[in-house]
Formats: C-alpha cells, structure tokens, sequence
C-alpha cells in the first residue's frame, strides 16, 4: 500500500470530540478532519485525537427571587447562597419592573457583580429589558481575575421586554490577563446612565 492514497476514518466515543490525526513518529498533526486522505508509507503510524468534553452544568443561578433590597444605595448581599455586590441597583418588585416572578434586579448607573471567582467560566446567560417608562439602555458584561482589571465580552441593549442573552469566555481570555481557567473569574453586569433596566434568571 505504500505510495496510495487511502480514506481514514474516526467515530468519537459517546462523551469525547475528535481532535485531529496525529503522526506518531513525526509528531506532527496530518489532519483535523475526521474524515481525511493521506498518503501511506512504512513508517506512517497515525493515531486519532480525542478530546474529553465535560457537560456544561450551572456553577451559580439566582432570578432574585429569595431575596430583598429596597435602595440603590452600594451594598453586598446573600443572593441565592452566594454573595453579590448591587452598586445603584436594588431589586425590584413593583409594576414597572420586568421580570420573570416576582422579582428581577433594576439597575441604574451601576452594576451587578459577583464577590466570587466562577472556576472554568464558560459562559453566562441573563434576561434584560427596559424598566417601564424609561429610555433603552446598554448593559456589558465584564470579567476580572483580580477585581480591579475588567475585561468586556460583550453588551446587549435592552427592549421593552425581556430578552435572554447568552455570552461565552473568550478562547484567549486568560493567556492574555495572566490568569487560568482553574482559577476563576469575577463576573460584572454593568451600565451607565440613570435609564433603569432590569436584569433576571442570571445563569453562570
């Protein structure tokens, strides 16, 4: 067979991705594509890559319910077991609130953020609309792995209702803040303006 080219194939097992084929001897990659086409010789020993993928499960979720906080004024709470700071934000029960319940965050000029680090932060999920009444505001989400350096991932614009948004961690986040996946990072939702908006069902 030496010279032909042949097809090769890899299945994933249940639970594994495939990676790329690899020459053993040369320790080179021949292909990321499971289905492939190489050329065989005497000494081509290729071996199939597999990636073990972890399912995504919840590190932390709160939607407000459990928990009280009448005024704007910067405070740091026990929401849903674990504790978050609410700077010019409160929680919000009324009318003019959106939320999915009884109770959903209203943000000011201020943010929401956790007084935690989330180890291996994949991604976070969250509902946003416009407190009823006021004009649309932008709320972008921010990590830190020291609370003092914050990184944006993205921001999202209210509506007159709320809307689930989800944002995932950037593949280079920590090679370039000098941190790693193990240990964790500090999560901020913030905005400015004094156009409220609320915030629900936060998911990381």
């Amino acid at each position: 067979l030496s010279g032909e080219t042949v097809q090769i194939s890899a299945d994933a097992p249940a639970g594994f991705t495939f990676v790329h084929w690899y020459d053993y001897y040369n320790q080179t990659v021949v292909s990321t594509n499971a289905q492939a086409s190489v050329t065989v010789n005497e000494s081509l020993h290729l071996v199939a890559v597999y990636e073990y993928v972890e399912a995504i499960t919840a590190y932390y979720q709160t939607g407000f319910e459990n928990n009280t906080k009448t005024a704007y004024a910067a405070s740091s709470i026990n929401v849903d077991g674990r504790i978050i700071t609410l700077d010019d934000a409160l929680i919000g029960t009324g009318g003019s609130d959106l939320k999915n319940g009884s109770r959903s965050a209203r943000v000011r000029a201020g943010f929401i953020a956790t007084e935690f680090k989330v180890p291996y932060f994949h991604s976070i999920s969250f509902y946003a609309g416009t407190y009823t009444g006021d004009t649309h505001g932008t709320v972008n989400v921010e990590l830190s792995i020291n609370q003092t350096d914050w990184v944006s991932i993205g921001s999202v614009t209210s509506t007159g209702s709320l809307v689930q948004t989800t944002m995932t961690m950037p593949a280079d986040f920590h090679q370039v803040n000098g941190g790693s996946s193990a240990q964790g990072v500090y999560v901020r939702l913030i905005k400015s303006g004094v156009n409220r908006v609320n915030i629900d069902d936060i998911v990381l």
